[in-house]
């Protein structure tokens, strides 16, 4: 057998991970993004799956999934020291105003999100510390809709994408 050399792939195969925290696992979390981008979803399964702009099969009439507001940073995940989204619930985000004022930006700030209940949906907390971190400026804002479309493999989710924390779910 001889081994035949090969050009590098256009795309990687390495999805970066979602975390959420759960229930005595708190993450530590370092902000790439600027402000929280906020997506329509639904919770299917033991999943989150997006609502699509179109013919989404999780609405009414076909389904009837409720709509789930969730919000999303890039960044690295200071304990596996890996790139990551960090997904938050809408009630965070609508509770603290580092999170909903889009006036505030968030690259470089050290977040702590943990649950604090017993329940595995319980509320999530988040300590948001703008000062921690030496402020990170990236070469350009992560394109998260990009990594969400790619892990749930579907083309673009711009249209129903919305950074308003407001928004019913």
């Amino acid at each position: 057998m001889v081994l035949v050399p090969s050009p590098l792939p256009p795309e990687g195969r390495r999805f970066v991970r979602i975390l959420s925290p759960s229930v005595g696992k708190p993450i530590r979390f370092v902000s790439l993004s600027t402000v929280v981008t906020g997506v329509l979803t639904h919770f299917v399964n033991g999943r989150t799956q997006p609502c699509l702009p179109q013919a989404c099969p999780f609405c009414p009439p076909v389904i009837g999934y409720p709509q789930r507001w969730k919000g999303y940073l890039f960044g690295r995940d200071v304990e596996g020291h890996v790139a990551a989204l960090l997904e938050l619930p809408a009630d965070t985000c609508r509770t603290h105003v580092q999170l909903r004022d889009q006036s505030i930006n968030l690259a470089g700030a050290s977040i702590l999100a943990e649950r604090i209940g017993p329940a595995p949906n319980s509320t999530v907390r988040a300590t948001v510390r703008l000062d921690a971190v030496t402020r990170v400026r990236p070469a350009q804002e992560p394109d998260i809709l990009r990594h969400l479309s790619r892990i749930w493999g579907i083309a673009d989710i711009d249209e129903r994408a919305s950074i308003d924390p407001e928004v019913d779910a």
